[in-house]
């Protein structure tokens, strides 16, 4: 945090006439184009030459007057810029958490509360503190138990689900004519034991000894199922050598036992009888910090810079996509107007004048609109002011002003028209150039006949573009479906799959 401080104090005014002229309402980060600038020389300078003719050529296509070296820097600059803020943020977060994490205080607990009946132990790591000394605990809590109404009601519920299982293979417990299946438990919380009547006909894995029976004979066995509190026992005979022992796994093995047996009722387990036996107490460590965060940073940071390069990439994208479409509106227009005797420059200037008064007219009766609303949506026409100039735009048509443009200070047509469909960077625009170009180099001979087929060919294409983006459309529709097909199905087949109890 310290070097980024200092590096940003340091380059505060470094290049900062490139960015003097910038808004700060479009370029927010506009206070840490400084650094983001030092940051891309130096790569530049000493890790990886930068493209910057790939930027260029990017932004020449969506911003058409502005393609110039310049633009390309400070875009570079803003995604870094970008990169660098949520760098800054994440790492400022994990330094807080840090030092909140090192200033926090051990606190004395009492107390360690347990899970309820069903969701199984808990385990606490605490700090042991003992005759001076400290030691880095585990301890498990055991959960609450049922009571003896809750035991027995559950057990009871399981009565036939057991019955099922012992006698599967037998068509019921009047006619036993296969080995019975002595299972030891039943769900996650209910043990079973067994006792037979009688072991030398049935054994306690439930095979049965045919071989001593004869006809018939009848025998018992019982199921014994346990909850908690409901269990057989077994004594064990052992030497305890109290002398011997470790008092950390002393103090351990009666929090255990005390688990079980004393404080088995509870929500809550209590230390304090522990901690007088022993005079010990136990302490909650301090939450430990990591430095993942600066992982994190580095994550997010590249994540961000590669967004930002897909931004443009989707941007071009709906450049192509609407230039195809305009593509059968220019050629018809322009064969229609040079069918009535217009020149083809003279046909290039009407439909730019055409499309600059239709912009006008969208523009005046947006204007209109935001009078009206101007105090209620005052923020949100500032704030979408530049996205919806950007959408009235049509880039075909801008790209044919900026060919006239080109004329007029001094290019020749055929140069203007070859860099209008090279601009464009579409094989429809392209060839449309190339005849253009033929038109000024061979006359005008069989043009007329040219530019009909080109307009039928056009309009094949754009209705070939329609069904393909119909049919992309479709391809989309198809996930939601598929997903509430999946859902249908869970919805049909889980409630049956559990009503056999698989």
């Amino acid at each position: 945090m310290v070097l980024i401080l200092l590096l940003f104090f340091i380059t505060t005014g470094y290049k900062k006439e490139v960015f003097r002229n910038l808004n700060k309402r479009d370029f927010k980060l506009k206070f840490i184009y400084g650094m983001a600038a030092f940051c891309l020389d130096f790569t530049n300078r000493h890790v990886m030459n930068i493209d910057y003719e790939n930027a260029r050529n990017k932004l020449s296509r969506i911003n058409i007057h502005h393609s110039d070296e310049k633009d390309a820097y400070i875009y570079m600059v803003s995604k870094l810029a970008l990169s660098i803020m949520v760098c800054v943020i994440i790492l400022f977060y994990g330094y807080a958490k840090c030092v909140s994490s090192h200033f926090s205080k051990e606190t004395e607990i009492t107390e360690l509360k347990r899970n309820r009946a069903g969701e199984g132990e808990t385990q606490y790591n605490l700090i042991l503190e003992y005759e001076g000394k400290r030691k880095d605990i585990d301890i498990h809590v055991g959960e609450m138990k049922y009571s003896e109404e809750e035991a027995v009601k559950i057990m009871d519920s399981y009565y036939d689900e057991l019955k099922r299982e012992v006698f599967s293979l037998n068509k019921s417990q009047d006619c036993v004519t296969q080995d019975l299946n002595l299972i030891s438990e039943l769900g996650e919380q209910i043990q079973i034991e067994w006792e037979i009547e009688d072991t030398d006909f049935v054994d306690y894995s439930g095979r049965i000894i045919w071989g001593e029976i004869n006809d018939k004979k009848e025998t018992e066995i019982t199921a014994i199922m346990s909850i908690d509190n409901f269990y057989k026992s077994y004594v064990f005979n052992i030497i305890l050598d109290k002398e011997a022992r470790d008092k950390v796994t002393s103090i351990l093995e009666e929090i255990d036992e005390y688990d079980k047996v004393a404080g088995a009722d509870s929500e809550k387990l209590s230390l304090a009888e522990i901690t007088g036996k022993y005079n010990v107490r136990f302490l909650k460590p301090k939450k430990k910090e990591n430095l993942m965060y600066i992982l994190a940073a580095v994550i997010f940071s590249v994540m961000i810079y590669v967004l930002k390069e897909r931004e443009i990439d989707t941007r071009l994208d709906e450049r192509k996509k609407q230039m195809e479409t305009d593509y059968a509106s220019i050629v018809s227009k322009l064969t229609i107007l040079q069918s009535s005797g217009m020149t083809i420059l003279g046909a290039w200037d009407k439909i730019i004048s055409d499309y600059d008064d239709d912009i006008s007219k969208i523009s005046n009766q947006k204007k209109v609109r935001q009078i009206k609303f101007e105090k209620l949506l005052k923020r949100r026409k500032n704030k979408n002011s530049t996205k919806e100039n950007e959408k009235e735009k049509r880039y075909a048509y801008e790209e044919m002003k900026y060919a006239r443009q080109k004329m007029k200070m001094g290019y020749s047509e055929t140069e203007a028209y070859l860099e209008f469909g090279r601009r464009c960077g579409i094989h429809s625009y392209v060839k449309f150039a190339g005849l253009l170009e033929q038109n000024i180099k061979k006359g005008t001979k069989g043009l007329k006949e040219i530019l009909n087929n080109e307009v039928t060919e056009a309009f094949e294409e754009r209705k070939a573009l329609a069904r393909k983006r119909g049919d992309e459309a479709g391809t989309k529709l198809l996930i939601p479906m598929v997903i509430m097909l999946i859902i249908s199905i869970v919805i049909i087949i889980v409630p049956a799959i559990l009503s056999f109890n698989i």
